[in-house]
């Protein structure tokens, strides 16, 4: 008897599992996907204290739906949202969650999910595991290269035998540069194709939000078919709406967080763009797009045949060559990575990463985080201002762990407040400066804001100020009317990132009474003094020079500063697309 309505791969082999993750303190799990990583492992653990580390707020809600029918004492955790009985002794945390609790935390077994795509969190979360836990962990992937996690946990594999059920995959014969257009053509070609009385649906895997919504205005032109959109900026229950039936054959549009971690029942074809948006730190964070790595395109191959055979339409020919893999740590800004290292006593220069970073990033960080007051250097306990130039001529770990054998860090209580909120620490530190200079009130406001990367709350027909001015009177504007979707429709204002916005402003707020009659420009000089890190000038051809990484910016048309001829300005960070663009642009106050 199978212990779903579907036979799991897994099942065969519960005895030789069961054995192998009581008798070894690590052990990795790999398997085909589909075979049952994610929903039976927990199951035959159910019995024990466990908590499982999910990478994307949908898969913690998807396995919870799965588990919650088979497991009695089981919980989640994820940010703004959670499910905690007093008696769970199963919890599911997306990997955020975990790491702000993981001091605390005591369990029987940790596993950590899809621990191939290697996060940024999941990398912190696997030092910290290996230096001070005294749980037995599990580690599962479908396309895990075994090798570094096995030196590094001296850890044991256990392979699940098999394969999936047959592929299909298809590529095409030219490139394409319009994958929107191919993707509608994709789909028209499969509708034709399919068998009348087939009821199969399609899942297309997209880079962006507005490449989803321009793919959906095309396929909607399609009689007889049912559209779905999921991405990171919609809210958990409208993601769960992937698993809705439907009388129709349902088209769904996601970004990359249907790669992992999910069955989406019925889906037998998948179109993938090969394309994702990734964020990338070259001294300033910036988003771009760029060509999938193969573990990626495995993944989305993998999201047809889980339940049955399947055809993957691949939107690009068979020798294009794809991105080799590099964890995130390599490629990121390591300044809330640093900062919570420091928080958890841990010295960033003797611990044990998976990859290292690389070492001009940690010491950016940690020259950021000495000039905020967040953290005290020693050096031969002495407290130093600034790293000086002990590290000048550091290559790479062997040798910074040569020269900080007597180098030490401590969080400050100032860093303790930033570390406990929810935001990266460029974000937290501009918010306590906020609170602190008496305008927490419009700092709510702007982080709420700031802190969704994925919308652009600029592209509006609200008078062009400041780009303060602007996100300031859009929210206050937002929370006056009755008729929210209306005003968000007639000012090109995204609903759905007004609604969380929202939901992160009051949680921000429940405990405070902010003024409204703070001053708008003390907050326009604070935020001016926060970001001075990133202070350009302008150009005469109306670009600006961002000085720290020698590079020309522009000011994109939807910001208030792109008719005004400003010195000197300050921004947050870069998005790429055409250009790279300044992303919430300030007035420079000297």
């Amino acid at each position: 008897m199978s212990l779903y309505s579907y036979r799991l791969l897994a099942e065969k082999y519960h005895d030789q599992i069961l054995k192998t993750i009581e008798s070894n303190r690590a052990v990795i799990i790999k398997g085909p996907t589909g075979c049952g990583k994610s929903t039976y492992i927990p199951f035959i653990l159910k019995d024990k204290k466990v908590a499982i580390v999910e990478p994307r707020r949908i898969a913690v809600m998807a396995l919870y739906t799965t588990l919650s029918q088979k497991i009695q004492k089981l919980g989640y955790k994820m940010r703004f949202n959670q499910n905690m009985p007093e008696d769970a002794s199963m919890v599911i945390y997306t990997d955020g969650s975990f790491l702000n609790s993981i001091s605390s935390l005591e369990y029987d077994y940790i596993i950590i999910d899809e621990v191939h795509e290697r996060s940024l969190r999941t990398d912190l979360i696997l030092s910290i595991l290996k230096a001070s836990c005294r749980s037995k962990l599990i580690l599962m992937s479908a396309t895990l290269d075994t090798t570094k996690l096995e030196r590094f946990f001296n850890a044991i594999t256990f392979n699940i035998p098999g394969e999936g059920h047959p592929l299909d995959i298809k590529y095409l014969e030219a490139p394409t540069s319009d994958y929107i257009t191919e993707t509608y053509l994709t789909v028209k070609k499969i509708l034709k194709s399919k068998d009348r009385e087939e009821k199969k649906d399609i899942l297309v895997f997209l880079p962006g939000e507005e490449d989803i919504s321009e793919a959906a205005k095309l396929l909607q032109k399609i009689p007889s078919v049912s559209i779905f959109k999921v991405h990171s900026t919609m809210g958990d229950k409208e993601q769960r709406r992937i698993y809705d039936k439907s009388d129709l054959i349902r088209i769904i549009l996601s970004t990359n967080i249907c790669e992992t971690s999910l069955t989406i029942p019925n889906i037998k074809y998948v179109i993938d763009s090969g394309l994702c948006k990734v964020k990338v730190f070259d001294q300033i964070s910036y988003f771009g797009m760029q060509p999938i790595t193969l573990e990626s395109a495995i993944q989305r191959m993998g999201r047809c045949n889980r339940l049955g055979p399947g055809v993957c339409y691949k939107l690009y020919t068979s020798s294009q060559k794809l991105l080799k893999f590099s964890a995130e740590i390599t490629r990121s800004d390591l300044t809330t990575f640093v900062l919570h290292l420091i928080s958890l006593k841990k010295n960033i220069f003797s611990f044990e990463f998976v990859d290292y970073p690389p070492v001009e990033n940690v010491l950016s960080a940690l020259e950021f985080l000495l000039d905020k007051k967040c953290i005290l250097l020693f050096y031969e306990n002495q407290v130093l201002d600034s790293l000086d130039k002990k590290f000048e001529n550091t290559i790479d770990f062997i040798d910074i762990a040569t020269v900080s054998k007597n180098v030490s860090f401590k969080i400050t209580n100032y860093g303790r407040k930033i570390v406990r909120e929810p935001f990266d620490v460029h974000l937290s530190h501009f918010y306590e400066q906020c609170i602190t200079g008496g305008v927490g009130y419009y700092g709510s406001i702007l982080v709420s804001l700031i802190s969704q990367e994925n919308f652009n709350f600029l592209s509006s027909e609200i008078e062009k100020k400041s780009d303060i001015e602007i996100l300031v009177s859009i929210f206050e504007k937002y929370q006056e009317k009755d008729d929210k979707l209306g005003f968000c429709l007639k000012t090109n204002i995204p609903i759905k990132g007004m609604e969380i916005a929202t939901k992160i402003f009051k949680t921000l707020n429940k405990s405070k009474n902010e003024s409204r009659e703070a001053d708008l420009e003390a907050t326009e000089r604070i935020f001016s003094r926060c970001f001075a890190h990133n202070i350009c000038s302008r150009n005469s051809d109306g670009s600006y020079f961002l000085h720290r990484i020698n590079r020309n910016i522009y000011i994109h048309p939807t910001s208030g500063f792109f008719k005004r001829r400003d010195k000197k300005i300050v921004l947050v960070d870069i998005f790429s697309s055409s250009k790279a663009y300044g992303k919430i642009v300030g007035k420079y106050y000297s």
